[in-house]
């Protein structure tokens, strides 16, 4: 799991990229994102999150976690490419 590579890094910094999460559901997926930004929040990890065609730089507290849930809730990878 994701996460883990945070919980036994006080201060560490890394990133939640919805490419590497192995399931094919999207939406089972964006799910598991979710409750990853949530956890790592509240245990007030700094964290970034790559959806591929949005990035979200690292950052901790729950301005950051608001950012990154909006953007998983409004993730809509078949729109990346066009204007």
């Amino acid at each position: 799991m994701i996460s883990k590579q945070f919980s036994n890094q006080t201060g560490a910094t890394g990133w939640l990229m919805l490419a590497a999460l192995p399931s094919q559901d999207l939406e089972l997926k964006l799910s598991q994102l979710c409750y990853q930004v949530i956890e790592l929040t509240r245990n007030n990890s700094i964290f970034g999150l790559d959806l591929g065609n949005v990035k979200i730089s690292p950052d901790s507290g729950l301005e950051h976690q608001n950012t990154c849930l909006r953007a998983l809730a409004l993730h809509t990878p078949y729109l990346a490419g066009l204007n």
